[in-house]
């Protein structure tokens, strides 16, 4: 008869075993489906990138995906113990299945510490980290789009033409076309303007200029 520690090991240990399968199974899955995160990899094309953002979106997919490997691992070894009689031969050997289940609740217990610790600690902070890196990425990519001298397309329908930049991010000579509705083209021409960083996106402050909308 196996002692009733290591068989509490030999359980626990498979249950977790088969657990952390189907988490890592999940993962790639999860991640995928994260359009915000595969969208900026994609641009910043940054192996590093990629590998700091999956580590800081795990516990947004451990949160989901931990419960229902736990439960996919739990049916998945009974019905393998069942199958391969092993689970006859603890009953047979005096195991019950208060010791069984014990086991059981044991491997869940630390299931759920972790599911937890995901939603109530790692969940808010990896967020937080993730827009703030986000936000940055896109500040980044902003300011070094606009080139000096260049006409430089920034989404659809909406260019931007700079004379001069200087250190101080000041910008001089600004031109900007706006097609995005059709039916009022719209240009901005301004002799000065900033490109501040804020809270809702970034946004290009003109001074002393003027608008010209074409009417439909």
């Amino acid at each position: 008869m196996m002692p009733l520690g290591r068989l509490f090991q030999y359980l626990l240990f498979r249950i977790l075993r088969r657990t952390t399968l189907f988490v890592l199974l999940a993962i790639p899955v999860c991640l995928t489906q994260t359009d915000r995160l595969m969208q900026l990899v994609i641009q910043q094309n940054s192996p590093i990138l990629l590998l700091t953002l999956t580590v800081l979106a795990l516990p947004s997919v451990l949160m989901i995906a931990l419960p229902a490997a736990h439960f996919a691992a739990l049916m998945y070894e009974f019905v393998a113990l069942r199958s391969d009689s092993e689970l006859i031969a603890m009953w047979a050997s005096g195991y019950g299945r208060g010791e069984i289940g014990a086991m059981v609740l044991a491997a869940t217990g630390l299931v759920l510490l972790v599911t937890y610790a995901c939603t109530l600690f790692l969940v808010p902070a990896s967020h937080a980290f993730i827009s703030a890196e986000i936000d940055s990425l896109h500040w980044d990519a902003t300011n070094g789009l606009v080139q000096e001298g260049n006409f430089t397309p920034v989404q659809d329908d909406l260019t931007v033409y700079l004379r001069r930049r200087d250190a101080n991010g000041r910008i001089f000579g600004l031109l900007v076309q706006d097609d995005r509705d059709k039916t009022r083209p719209t240009t901005y021409v301004a002799s000065r303007g900033l490109l501040l960083k804020q809270p809702a996106g970034n946004s290009l402050v003109l001074i002393d200029g003027q608008v010209q909308r074409k009417e439909a």
